[in-house]
């Protein structure tokens, strides 16, 4: 089975070059990138300091850009449930369930491949070691408006270079949007098996919209409703503070979301009696 379940997934994979929606996806990371990193390349120059770490863990604090990114997420499952002209043989040929978790296990890969090739495309756009301090780019960031000056994306609060470390910020932020790529992904397919997928692909929009339009009326409480707002170091504690959520709880709910919504997907094709 496993072997039948790897050969589907690698089918899967071969079709990007037939979707269009793939091309757009990347096309579209790629514009984001040069839109919120190129200004911080200027900001370097102009300030004499290069950052000492990676800039992964900070763009997730601009909610637009988050918002933008994750309509992206949406794009590139925009195709679900990934249907193409192979589909009928494959079902037959496998199974539903094989079928199925060939789906569920092309989410998954491919949550860790967006979050890691925009690492590596912010990486190229921005080197900077692997770890070290924070250093004196990241705290004159924080604490002027010279980054807003000059059209950077790079805004966050002072509190995150004190509260973790850079080995902590990346692993936090790569875990979670790895996590909320494939709840993206997860969700989708599930509202696609009930003929839904339009009326999902809505849900998922009006939730990665959510910090942004919370960010900017300062209605802390609703960060606890949105998963992508956990993305961001700003508002997402290292411990609870009263008010605003903690590592404690994000990951734990964001796992079981996806474990639910992967028992849910199983049950549906239990149920129903053909996969078309």
């Amino acid at each position: 089975m496993i072997r039948m379940t790897i050969h589907l997934l690698y089918c899967q994979f071969r079709q990007w070059r037939a979707k269009k929606n793939i091309w757009v996806f990347w096309m579209l990371i790629l514009l984001l990138a040069d839109l919120y990193l190129r200004p911080t390349r200027r900001l370097i120059n102009l300030l004499g300091v290069s950052p000492d770490t990676t800039v992964f863990p900070l763009i997730w604090n601009n909610t637009f850009f988050l918002m933008l990114f994750y309509f992206g997420v949406i794009l590139y499952f925009s195709d679900v449930p990934f249907q193409n002209t192979m589909s009928q043989f494959l079902l037959i040929r496998c199974g539903k369930y094989r079928y199925a978790c060939s789906h569920i296990l092309y989410i998954f890969c491919s949550g860790v491949i967006i979050s890691g090739l925009f690492f590596l495309i912010q990486w190229a756009m921005l080197p900077a070691p692997f770890f070290g301090s924070w250093g004196k780019f990241w705290g004159t960031v924080a604490q002027t408006s010279v980054a807003y000056e000059v059209g950077s994306g790079i805004e966050f609060q002072y509190h995150i270079l004190w509260d973790f470390t850079p080995e902590e910020a990346l692993a936090i932020s790569f875990v979670v949007s790895i996590l909320l790529n494939v709840l993206s992904g997860l969700f989708l397919y599930f509202c696609s098996l009930f003929g839904q997928k339009t009326t999902g692909m809505c849900i998922v929009a009006v939730f990665a919209v959510l910090p942004h339009i919370v960010s900017w009326l300062d209605f802390t409480t609703f960060y606890w409703f949105s998963p992508y707002s956990w993305l961001c170091l700003d508002t997402t504690m290292k411990n609870y503070n009263g008010s605003l959520p903690s590592l404690s709880y994000a990951f734990p709910i964001l796992i079981f979301l996806n474990v639910i919504l992967i028992v849910a997907i199983l049950i549906r094709i239990w149920l129903k009696k053909d996969m078309d």
